[in-house]
């Protein structure tokens, strides 16, 4: 994600955020693009917040402060980052609060279906506690891909097969499962249910559940707590999700048992009960906004940069989350305001220096890119590297092998999974 919060103005550098995504980009430039990047800290202070869990992260080169809520980045030893410690998580939506609203289910997740929300273990979960003769009431609303049926090894295919053989047409009546269809529109995403409804959602159910180990941000967790809504997670998930968690406001779980303990809780009524409205003044961007605009001006002070201008603090959950599409399509990844590649990242620097890429320095980059791509698939393995292929030719001819080769795999050797390249980024 790249996003400009305050433009130059009277003598004061403007400020542009990045994310994790873009930082490899920081690290050890061609020699072309570091230049631009000295040029680019003359006009503008640069900032970076990480919206998804890494560990063992040194420095950063050229970036004059970093974000990350508690939890999210584990720092390498003698990583001495200028910190700000908040996220997009930091700024919901104010609508996010107690609604009083008939509860109509125990148990309410939303996510996408993909193998690291671990949708599977959660269903394991709720056979166990039918088993115990709980009549337990839950509500998943798992968004699918367009077409439904492109559903390879980094989407849960397994859990929609639990879904259909491990449950009795009249235990699913207690299953309520929505997958409304992403697609999008031209450049825009649509949102298969739109964000107001959320609230509601949250208000409606006895708890939130969170099955991941690993997570950034966690926003559903946060968006839950400011509704008053418990949370069960896993008590050892990594990243932030666990970072304003305690025993008065979550049910935390260590196996298939303990979370059906928490589950079951939950259906007789006895999951904690919580005043929602001190989380919500450190969560609400209402509350927190004006935090994040000192701790802006702190940073300027400290790099003894002047600071004069208006410093955007509105949407800041959605521009933060790459959500608001600024770039063009050619720079861009997918629908998100992520850069796409080195390429990409030296085209926005000129264009913040109001320069012309030169084609040799556009080939520097491009072959920078090449370097970084060969790399990750000779990680990956020659089956990640035939996936991609496969996926690659699919966009280009009338067949789409990779869905056809993917399913064949699936029929010969009963496997569901195939790997991704590495470095490929996970959708939340």
């Amino acid at each position: 994600m790249v996003y400009e919060l305050k433009p130059p103005v009277e003598g004061s550098p403007g400020l542009l955020m990045f994310t994790h995504k873009e930082r490899p980009y920081f690290l050890d430039p061609p020699e072309p693009l570091a230049r631009r990047l000295v040029a680019l800290k003359e006009r503008y202070v640069l900032g970076l917040q990480w919206g998804a869990y890494h560990a063992d992260v040194g420095e950063t080169p050229y970036v004059d402060f970093q974000m990350a809520c508690p939890g999210t980045v584990d720092w390498a030893p003698g990583a001495d980052p200028r910190l700000v410690e908040m996220c997009s998580r930091d700024f919901t939506p104010g609508r996010f609060r107690p609604i009083d609203v008939p509860q109509q289910w125990d148990v309410f997740s939303v996510g996408h279906p993909i193998t690291i929300k671990r949708y599977s273990e959660l269903l394991d979960v709720v056979r166990e506690c039918f088993d115990r003769g709980v009549d337990l009431d839950v509500l998943l609303v798992c968004a699918v891909p367009e077409p439904p049926d492109d559903l390879d090894g980094y989407w849960d295919t397994a859990f929609f097969e639990k879904y259909d053989a491990d449950f009795t047409d009249a235990e699913r009546e207690h299953i309520d499962l929505g997958v409304p269809v992403e697609a999008s529109f031209g450049d825009r995403p649509l949102h298969p249910i739109p964000n107001e409804v959320f609230p509601y959602l949250y208000n409606a159910a006895r708890g939130f559940a969170l099955f991941s180990r690993e997570e950034g941000q966690s926003k559903v967790v946060h968006e839950a707590l400011c509704c008053g809504t418990p949370v069960v997670v896993h008590e050892e998930l990594k990243g932030g999700g666990r970072d304003k968690l305690d025993e008065t406001n979550s049910l935390q779980f260590g196996d298939v048992d303990e979370a059906a303990d928490a589950f079951c809780a939950l259906a007789a009524g006895d999951a904690p009960a919580f005043d929602p409205e001190p989380l919500r003044r450190e969560l609400v961007e209402e509350f927190t906004a004006p935090v994040f605009e000192e701790r802006v001006r702190e940073v300027y002070a400290d790099l003894g940069r002047p600071y004069a201008g208006d410093l955007e603090t509105t949407d800041l959950a959605f521009k933060l989350g790459s959500h608001t599409v600024t770039l063009p399509e050619s720079m861009r990844s997918g629908n998100t305001n992520d850069l796409r590649s080195r390429e990409a990242f030296v085209r926005f620097v000129d264009d913040r220096l109001d320069r012309t890429t030169p084609l040799a320095d556009r080939a520097t980059a491009r072959r920078a890119d090449a370097e970084a791509t060969v790399e990750a698939m000779r990680e990956a393995g020659p089956e990640a590297v035939a996936g991609r292929v496969l996926r690659a030719v699919d966009r280009r001819v009338p067949v789409q092998l990779h869905r056809t080769a993917a399913r064949a795999y699936r029929r010969v050797t009963g496997d569901g999974t195939t790997d991704e390249p590495a470095g490929s980024e996970s959708r939340s």
